[in-house]
């Protein structure tokens, strides 16, 4: 599936974090609705993902630049290409702006191109 990028700064309204060497990072949220920002590490711009956290964790790396994976429900926009579902349980992914190629991992999730 690929490693997660060193370099990476994910963002809540002013608190941000930098993902390690070997791409890992965490981020304390509180539960509710979010908007994080991703950006870095060789991004061609800003990720922006929205998101209701509830009680537990909501796994999201950058892949090659391009590739953001996700173990939850998200609206995602920006500079990611692909984005994949990676939580057997499933997951709704919507896209809103900007063209990106939304992949499930089983028939329980729900994709949706939104905007994009």
């Amino acid at each position: 599936m690929g490693e997660g990028v060193s370099g990476l700064v994910v963002s809540v309204g002013r608190t941000s974090v930098t993902s390690g060497v070997s791409g890992g990072y965490n981020l304390q949220i509180n539960a509710g609705p979010v908007t994080l920002n991703l950006s870095g590490a060789g991004l061609t711009g800003t990720i922006t993902v929205q998101t209701v956290i509830v009680d537990e964790n909501l796994k999201l790396d950058v892949v090659n630049g391009s590739t953001l994976l996700t173990s939850g429900d998200i609206t995602v926009s920006g500079a990611v290409t692909i984005v994949k579902v990676i939580s057997a349980a499933g997951a709704a992914v919507k896209s809103g702006a900007g063209s990106q190629d939304l992949r499930g991992l089983s028939g329980a999730d729900v994709l949706d191109s939104g905007d994009g």
